[in-house]
Formats: C-alpha cells, structure tokens, sequence
C-alpha cells in the first residue's frame, strides 16, 4: 500500500512538469445505420408482431453459458461449404461446422432462447435461422433449414445498412482491439487483402480466406469463438486469427450500448488525475467498509466501475488509480500510452517486487 501511494505521489510531480494534452479516443468509424440486433427485431415483430431486439445483456449470457459446455466447442471444422451442425444439434446428420454455419446456428440459437426468455414464445431454430445471413447458395441445397435468403453477409450488411466497423492497414488488429468499441458478441470478420480489397469491399470479393467468428473479450483482450481454420481443428474460444495473416477486419456490433472509456471514471472523455483521486476515494470507502458509489444512477454507477478496474480484476484498487495515472503521463508526454502495455508491464513489476 505505501509503496503504491508512493508511486502515485511520484506521478503526481511529475506531471507537474508536463504540458497537458487532451485526451481523445481514435476509433473506427460507424458506418450503416441500424444495429444487427434491430434488424433481427424486425423480423420477429413482421412475424409474431412481438417487439423485442436481443440486447447485449442477453446475447452476452447466452454466449456465457454455452462456452460452459460442449454444445459447440470442440466440434470439428469441416471445410465444406454448407456445414452448420454443432453437437447439441446435428440436423444434418453429422457434427460438424464451418465458421459461417458455426454463426449462423449460434445466433440463431440465440435469438431463440432470447425470445422465449425475454417474452414466453417458443419458436423452433428453423424459424430463427431463416432470419440470419450464412452464404450464398446454402438455400438451394434442399436443406430443411434456410438461412437469410438475400444473399451472403456482404449483402445482408449492404442491404439493410447494418452498422459495422472497418480495420485495415498494417496495424489493423491492434488498431481493432484498441478502439474502444468492441463488445463480447460483436461479430468479425476476418477479411483477406489478398482479394484486392479490404474491409468490407474485400468481404465482397468470395473467397475461403475469409474467416468469421464471434468476440468474446472484454473490449480490448484478443478473444473470440470460432469455427477452426483448418480440416478437423476444433471450435475454439481463442485469440483472434484469419485463414490468412495479416488480414483486415469488418466487426459488426450487436447492439446500441451505453459506451464506457476505461480509466474515464467521471465520463469527461478525460483521462487525468481527477479520476484516479476519484478511484482512491473509491477504494479507501470500501477498504472501510463504508458506501462507495460513483454515481447516485445505478446503471451509469456500473458503466463508471467498468471504467474504473483499469486492470479487469473485478476490484477497484489502488493499483487502478496508479495505472490510470501512469497513461495519464504517457499521454500528457506524447507517447501514445496502450491499457494492455501498462498493465502488463504493472504486473510484471509487482512480480518482481515480491520477490
């Protein structure tokens, strides 16, 4: 404890002697205008004329409980164009998936479980897979079940101007994992520059070196579920790769959501010494088991939280106050400061410092 109130104190002088720069997030674009979780809604209300679009909250929990089990992880990836059978439901005879029918029978899996728990209707998955885009031709295959029937993702995207990202260049990853606007069930598209286009135009192109799958990290982290690269690799929650690397990237956001900017405690889109004060206030009300509130609003209390455990340990510490002022120094020097570097590098001194 005192040697982190040192280090604090220590940030503290030296900041005094920097010129202070304002703090801004550089994030993608959002282009399209409505949310892929809307765009479902929409089918749902035009056939049971029920209003209701799966939000993140229960997108997030389904994807939670079903990472629990072995429903689809594990289930090998199968190549072929128009395989979509995971283990807890192998309609077409087999088991196995390729990524696109792993998200396609995901999301409609998902929509189905939503829909009962959200509003009591019990539809079968075949109703809700005819909602979701998976690729061209599956529809004329005699399956008895369809997807979307418009045409692949590009198309779907295109047509009903979806909202989605775009990530290109040489850095495209980092930049992606460092925008600030991924959220667990976010959909991404890994897009081969190879085709001659990236981003979405390059999801135009066909290609097998496209490659899709669903985010599971908590904003920043490398995580996402997909269905294999390669003949017989098994569903995977991992980090993020393409068929082909480095590619660029499409990322679709599920849902409209209250944004939150880690380390911006007081929400002034700000990251200074006002909101690492406002951690150790934080932490010192909870060390003595008193009430410790950002905000008198519950929900944008838990936003300020999220923002507030800078190192996702599930406590608001000392250590978050110190790292909020170490980017705070970083940023103020010109350095461009990066979450994932100074945490990983906090920890690394604490190990050594221990022993």
């Amino acid at each position: 404890m005192k040697k982190n109130m040192k280090l604090i104190s220590l940030v503290i002088t030296i900041l005094t002697f920097i010129n202070i720069f304002e703090y801004k997030v550089i994030a993608s674009d959002l282009n399209g205008e409505v949310y892929i979780n809307e765009v479902f809604g929409n089918d749902i209300y035009n056939e049971f004329n029920i209003d209701y679009s799966e939000s993140y909250e229960i997108w997030q929990k389904f994807l939670d409980e079903k990472a629990q089990t072995d429903e689809y992880l594990g289930v090998p990836y199968n190549a072929s164009l128009y395989v979509a059978s995971p283990k807890c439901d192998p309609w077409q005879g087999y088991i196995g998936t390729n990524c696109t029918g792993f998200v396609w029978h995901i999301i409609s899996n998902g929509i189905k479980n939503g829909l009962y728990e959200e509003t009591g209707l019990n539809i079968d998955i075949k109703t809700s897979c005819k909602w979701v885009p998976n690729v061209s031709g599956f529809n004329n295959m005699g399956f008895s079940r369809k997807c979307w029937g418009g045409g692949g993702w590009w198309t779907f995207v295109t047509s009903k101007k979806v909202h989605y990202y775009e990530f290109t260049g040489n850095s495209a990853k980092q930049d992606m994992l460092e925008s600030g606007v991924m959220n667990k069930g976010d959909i991404i598209w890994c897009v081969d520059p190879a085709s001659g286009r990236e981003g979405l135009a390059g999801l135009a192109v066909g290609s097998l070196s496209h490659h899709i799958g669903i985010y599971m990290g908590d904003g920043t982290s490398d995580l996402w579920w997909h269905s294999g690269v390669s003949s017989g690799e098994p569903n995977s929650i991992c980090p993020i790769t393409g068929v082909v690397n480095p590619c660029t990237y499409v990322v679709i956001p599920w849902s409209e959501k209250v944004e939150y900017t880690i380390g911006d405690v007081n929400g002034d889109n700000n990251i200074n010494v006002d909101d690492a004060s406002l951690v150790l206030e934080y932490y010192a009300k909870s060390a003595a088991n008193l009430e410790a509130v950002f905000s008198d609003d519950e929900t944008e209390n838990e936003l300020y939280i999220k923002a507030a455990d800078v190192d996702k340990d599930g406590e608001v510490s000392v250590d978050d106050a110190s790292f909020i002022l170490s980017y705070y120094a970083q940023d103020a020097a010109g350095l461009f400061p990066k979450w994932n570097t100074l945490i990983k590098d906090g920890v690394q001194d604490n190990i050594r410092n221990k022993n």
